[in-house]
């Protein structure tokens, strides 16, 4: 299927409705998890579609190259990459969820700031007054996280700063589009498989360094680009980049098995595939319920995302979710439901809100490797600040 034949609204609208799209979608946002690193992932994608929805029955891993190219270019599917085990490389202390305080004025400004930092992500406007600007950072183990979010803070011109730590991570799905269908009140019929962050992060051999240069960037779908057209994407770039692909697939295998790599993903534009809403609801409830709380969140099938996360004054909350869906009503009525739950089983909450996020300030995987944020402090932090001592 060639870009030409979905070209316009009506042609992508088509593509994005048809039941074999939807099933490589599906099995693409769930991700390859349990498969290995593999030079060519179409046929991998291929199988798990075939295997888990049967309107695919005949697909090909052409056809899944050139489905998700399509998508790809026509901004409805947002990168197809490997996704990283970011804590289990930086460590548990060099990975949080940062929220800025920003002036009206300069929303833009710190966006530009914030987004050229090699380990910001998911940069979002929730809110109009207090803590408005709210990202992931994560930072190699050299140097401190929260050194880090406050030289963000001093760049951008925010007026305050919170660091919010994963205490505990307890469920990932990024699989949003199946969540999407879930009816309020829907429970998973899985548990969660989340690999908590390692204490002190993960140290790289140069080879394994210059290994994840080459794997972390999205595959690269632009015209004329060798891994658009490729079965094998990831030899194409291995040998672009002077490195033996039989070697490469060695190291990255390695990594594999150390947990540093989580899957391989095809990552939907959420906003652009009618998923046009995305809150983060916040529970602040006593210490002694937070883990009856903890246990209960997770287990909503429309939940992607759900966190013990630090606790301050003027953020006092401590139960962390995300969900994702068509609209605020259908965000409100799923967070009604997580509530309705928690007092059946006794557990009281003190207060909790719904950050629905706003405009979209910067999505792009993190990048967690050394070399990258090397040249960022370089420029950036010259005098060291940011370093760890001793």
């Amino acid at each position: 299927m060639s870009q030409n034949a979905v070209a316009g609204d009506s042609g992508i609208k088509k593509l994005m409705d048809d039941p074999v799209t939807r099933a490589i979608l599906k099995a693409g946002e769930g991700g390859l998890a349990g498969k290995p690193f593999t030079h060519g992932p179409w046929e991998t994608l291929a199988e798990a579609a075939r295997k888990k929805y049967g309107e695919a029955a005949d697909l090909t891993a052409a056809a899944v190259r050139e489905r998700v190219r399509d998508l790809t270019r026509a901004g409805q599917v947002r990168y197809s990459r490997w996704i990283l085990e970011t804590g289990k490389l930086v460590g548990k202390t060099n990975t949080a969820l940062v929220a800025l305080a920003v002036g009206p004025g300069e929303i833009d400004r710190a966006a530009d700031i914030l987004t050229r930092h090699p380990g910001v992500s998911h940069c979002y406007l929730r809110g109009d007054k207090g803590y408005n600007v709210w990202f992931t950072l994560a930072v190699p183990p050299a140097w401190s996280l929260e050194a880090t979010a406050g030289k963000l803070r001093d760049l951008s011109g925010a007026g305050g700063v919170r660091v919010l730590f994963a205490e505990r991570m307890l469920k990932i799905q990024v699989a949003h589009t199946a969540a999407a269908e879930k009816k309020a009140g829907a429970i998973t019929d899985s548990e969660p498989d989340v690999v908590q962050p390692d204490s002190e992060g993960t140290e790289l051999s140069a080879e394994e360094e210059r290994c994840l240069e080459i794997l972390w960037e999205p595959i690269d779908f632009s015209e004329g680009s060798p891994e658009a057209e490729s079965a094998e994407p990831y030899a194409v770039r291995a040998r672009a980049a002077s490195v033996d692909p039989k070697r490469f697939e060695e190291v990255i295998s390695g990594l594999y098995q150390k947990k540093i790599l989580r899957r391989f993903s095809v990552i939907l534009n959420h906003r652009n595939a009618g998923i046009s809403a995305n809150g983060m609801c916040q529970w602040d409830v006593a210490d002694e319920h937070i883990d009856a709380l903890a246990d209960l969140i997770p287990k909503f099938a429309a939940v992607t995302h759900a966190y013990i996360r630090t606790r301050y004054e003027d953020i006092p909350y401590r139960l962390y979710a995300m969900l994702h869906g068509p609209s605020l009503d259908w965000i409100k009525e799923r967070k009604d439901a997580i509530d309705e739950a928690a007092a059946k089983s006794g557990v009281p909450i003190r207060t909790s809100r719904v950050l629905i996020s706003g405009k979209e300030l910067g999505m792009k995987p993190p990048c967690p490797v050394p070399s990258v944020h090397r040249a960022w402090f370089s420029k950036h932090d010259p005098a060291g600040s940011c370093r760890k001592r001793g």
